[in-house]
């Protein structure tokens, strides 16, 4: 007797033998595991990151938050595919997450949380071909991917641990912190902000590369909610906010692509500012520095165009309307960054299988949610190769299914295809 079966790592329970034939059938046509599985166990490794390894051997040693030093882990990364690390931290901890090839081999980190969402990637911030993220995390468990450039079979050193911890990595480009280009005496090139009226629009920016500007001052004359960024994808550009006293107030790295963005809903108060910048990757390249009001509006699209949240089903904003899936419906498209949006009606219970197909120099992710904007799932890598699968069972009702491209690239198409399941007679 099945007791179950793992897809994507998840394990559904078998209620009845109509259930268990109907999974036996889904066996055949998906590259599903059957077998004796419980729920309630924890499946953390395979739900995130299938086959992922604790770095440091099991899950109860994994807790960066308390570890004395770093943890390093040596990985092979196969032609085409992927390692994944797996920790955890049972507090908040500012980390730092390096990859560096071993005889050669240019790496690249993806770092994702326990719902599967992508938090910070990179390629180069370690310096020359090694990767480097540096970021602040809450409590939870953690899943790093290590990938190569090219897709490429390397070894790699993964090394895991705090800011405090020492580094793997040289890193690049513009100091660790900021905190040095942001002192009193420090030059900085000036942003002019005289009244509320100057942050309308695109506010106020600046232009340079990172080796040459390293921070910019300004002062609020009124308190004011605040939408800064740094943009140079060729640069991959981090920024820092202090107050006049030096104290860190936000930061960002990759909120955009490669570029930074620090939103501030709540008002900032009225005073003196300055904005560390750095690039991780290309210090010559130039990154153009904005302050601008916030506006909820544009941070709302900026959530649909990252598949963060989903439109409104009734708004404005673009949804592609395939109607009721009967059997298979595919759509192609030229590839972009940000989320193309499509809706879809169940007309009866069933098993949804969602891929995100690339063509080209594309790497799909796909993210599903309920009409009422409720997150059911989300995936990358989960079909072959970099292609992006999804299942999931679901009620009669409408769904929004989002995909776009992972980072950048050449041109390339994507394919969204949508395949219903039911329950055999």
């Amino acid at each position: 007797m099945v007791n179950g079966f793992f897809h994507g790592g998840l394990c559904y329970q078998i209620k009845s033998p109509q259930s268990e034939t109907e999974f036996k059938m889904l066996a055949r046509s998906i590259p599903l595991t059957l077998g004796a599985c419980l729920l309630g166990t924890s499946t953390f490794a395979q739900a995130i990151c299938e086959g992922g390894i604790w770095v440091s051997g099991a899950e109860e040693s994994s807790d960066i938050a308390v570890a004395e030093a770093f943890v390093d882990r040596q990985v092979a990364v196969v032609a085409n595919g992927a390692d994944a690390t797996l920790f955890t931290l049972s507090a908040p901890a500012s980390l730092r997450l390096e990859a560096a090839g071993i005889g050669g081999g240019d790496t690249v980190l993806a770092l994702r949380n326990a719902e599967g969402r992508t938090l910070a990637e990179d390629d180069d911030g370690g310096g020359q071909l090694t990767s480097r993220i540096e970021t602040e995390l809450e409590p939870g468990r953690y899943c790093l991917i290590t990938r190569a450039i090219g897709d490429d079979a390397i070894s790699a050193m993964v090394r895991i641990g705090r800011q405090e911890h020492d580094a793997l990595t040289a890193g690049s480009g513009g100091g660790s912190d900021g905190s040095e280009a942001c002192r009193p005496d420090a030059e900085a090139e000036t942003l002019a902000i005289v009244n509320a009226a100057d942050l309308k629009g695109a506010g106020v920016a600046g232009t340079a590369p990172a080796r040459d500007v390293s921070a910019y001052r300004f002062t609020l004359p009124e308190p004011s909610a605040l939408s800064i960024t740094a943009t140079g994808n060729d640069a991959d550009p981090a920024i820092r906010l202090f107050d006049r006293a030096g104290t860190l107030v936000a930061e960002n790295d990759d909120a955009d692509g490669l570029n930074a963005r620090i939103s501030l809903p709540d008002a900032l108060a009225a005073g003196d500012y300055c904005l560390a910048v750095r690039a991780v990757s290309d210090a010559a390249v130039p990154i153009t520095v904005s302050v601008a009001a916030f506006n909820i509006a544009a941070a709302a699209r900026r959530l649909y165009a990252s598949g963060e949240a989903s439109p409104q089903i009734d708004s404005s904003y673009p949804i592609t309307d395939l109607g009721a899936v009967e059997t298979i419906v595919s759509r192609d498209f030229v590839a972009k960054s940000e989320m193309a949006w499509f809706a879809f009606d169940m007309q009866a219970p069933g098993l949804m299988l969602v891929e995100g197909l690339g063509v080209g120099p594309v790497d799909p992710q796909i993210v599903l949610f309920d009409v009422v904007g409720r997150r059911i799932g989300a995936d990358t890598d989960g079909g072959l190769g970099t292609n992006a699968r999804l299942a999931a069972p679901l009620q009669p009702g409408r769904y929004l299914v989002g995909i776009g491209r992972e980072g950048s690239g050449g041109f390339g198409l994507l394919r969204l295809v949508l395949q219903r399941y039911v329950a055999a007679e």
